[in-house]
């Protein structure tokens, strides 16, 4: 068997893995949630919003051209299917909502905002497991999913929704790990099974893995560090270990994959990411790209103006002091806080590194922006923490104008996130036009119809499985046979 079939397998059996855990982390969860009826209104006061913009969004591919079409057209088991190796895991969500809806692309566009919703729920009961209170893991949870890069990213046919769902539940396996009396061999399987998930799906992202899986560690017991080396143990680490070096060479000896763009830490990546990309635009400024990068170190300064700088920084050094405030003000949490900051400005220096601008068009790396957007929205539930705990200290009257106040402020962010998603709605690309024409096409296709296409991959294999499709060389002729002639070999003659 070819070692690409191999590792899929191990990602079907680590996905099988998975949905048990997290089965078993929701019922949890369900159990022991203090306010379940609340907790539950304000995760729909976010989701409902967050899915009914999809609607009114415009339908993007979420990839540069061609690439969105290979991903749609792979086939999991086969010897090769192009370079594919970077993103398998998050495509058995696509098989399967093929299998389901026999090979729909509308269903696929509802799978992928539904997996939004499903990435909310993680990520709200990861915070409620770390402790946070309900006020805090909902407005946490409004920050990132209600922002204009989440409504975006969801109503796209990329994997973008399945790499943060895959993100966000490693993390809450790491989580769930922190907050239990003892790293079980159960707990040690949850988290070693997911970053296989993270692996096949975007493997930069192991690195921050690794590091919150070390940071746990690190505060377990010596005793509990010693039991890791008990047979069964060791040899979950040691698949693990085998998988990953198995991974890597996959990617990295692969002729067909290319590994482009600039790596080079900048703050300028930072300000340009969070603040050019984010919140100026929630402001009403127009995204910047960077279409000519002369240097790495020039790049993340070329576009980026006074207002994304004052915004990200004022947010990093406001969340930052709420945190270390609310420490101050109940000395347990003083370490606790301090710890968790770390690590964040640690993942966020990381991010800072590899996702250097290289936008040759507006909106090129919407997924990247949200991949970026993680980190600074655990910031900004650690500073809520903070705040929260400071408010305790103050008269009740107090306390309640602060949580209007709150609650008006995170209405108003998303009302004006939900203005900056529409007003992108006319900036779209030639595969974001030919997928959605593509998928009404579908909806609407005559009953006895094939489809004729005599261009190559990566648009053959897509159609051949979304659509009734005749064979170029076959003499089988029809009722109705429709040529599909794609605009990209029309538009870019150059490729």
């Amino acid at each position: 068997m070819h070692t690409a079939q191999l590792l899929n397998l191990g990602v079907a059996l680590s996905w099988a893995l998975n949905i048990y855990f997290f089965s078993r982390f929701a019922l949890d969860w369900r159990r022991n949630e203090p306010e379940p009826g609340r907790a539950l209104l304000a995760l729909a006061a976010v989701c409902v919003p967050a899915l009914l913009l999809t609607l009114f969004v415009s339908v993007r591919a979420g990839y540069d051209n061609d690439h969105v079409f290979e991903c749609l057209g792979a086939t999991l088991f086969a010897p090769r299917h192009g370079n594919l190796f970077k993103e398998v895991s998050p495509l058995f969500t696509d098989r399967f909502s093929d299998l389901l809806s026999g090979n729909s692309l509308r269903a696929l566009l509802w799978k992928n905002r539904l997996l939004f919703a499903a990435s909310a729920f993680v990520f709200f009961t990861g915070l409620r497991r770390l402790g946070a209170g309900l006020a805090v893991g909902a407005a946490a949870c409004a920050f990132l999913f209600l922002n204009f890069l989440a409504a975006l990213n969801a109503n796209t046919f990329s994997t973008t929704s399945t790499n943060i769902f895959i993100w966000l539940l490693s993390l809450a396996a790491i989580i769930d790990a922190y907050r239990s009396p003892a790293l079980g061999t159960a707990g040690l399987l949850w988290i070693l099974s997911s970053m296989i998930l993270v692996i096949s799906a975007r493997f930069e992202f192991l690195p921050v893995n690794l590091l919150l899986f070390a940071a746990l560690l690190a505060s377990r017991p010596r005793a509990e560090l010693a039991a890791l080396l008990k047979p069964l143990r060791l040899a979950l680490l040691g698949v693990f270990l085998a998988f990953m070096a198995a991974y890597a060479r996959q990617v990295y000896t692969d002729p067909s994959v290319a590994q482009a763009g600039y790596m080079s830490f900048s703050a300028g990546t930072l300000f340009y990411q969070l603040g050019a990309q984010n919140f100026s635009v929630i402001a009403g400024s127009p995204p910047v790209w960077t279409s000519r990068v002369t240097g790495p170190q020039e790049a993340p300064w070329a576009r980026l103006s006074g207002k994304a700088g004052v915004l990200s920084a004022a947010f990093i050094v406001l969340m930052s002091l709420c945190a270390l405030a609310g420490g101050r003000a109940d000395r347990p949490k003083l370490e606790r806080n301090g710890i968790f900051l770390s690590l964040l400005g640690a993942w966020a220096a990381y991010f800072s590194y590899i996702y250097f601008p290289h936008d040759l068009y507006p909106l090129h790396f919407i997924r990247h922006q949200l991949y970026f957007f993680v980190p600074f929205a655990f910031l900004f539930a650690l500073g809520l923490d903070g705040l929260e705990t400071l408010s305790s200290h103050v008269p009740a009257f107090q306390r309640k104008a602060l949580l209007f106040l709150c609650a008006v402020l995170l209405g108003c962010y998303a009302l004006f996130n939900a203005a900056a998603a529409l007003r992108l709605n006319p900036e779209r690309r030639t595969d974001d036009i030919e997928l959605e024409f593509l998928a009404g096409s579908q909806k609407d296709w005559e009953k006895d119809c094939l489809l004729l296409y005599a261009g190559g991959e990566p648009r053959l294999s897509f159609l051949k499985r979304y659509f009734p499709f005749r064979n170029p060389c076959s003499q089988d002729g029809g009722a109705c046979l429709l040529e599909y002639i794609s605009p990209a070999s029309r538009i870019f003659t150059d490729r």
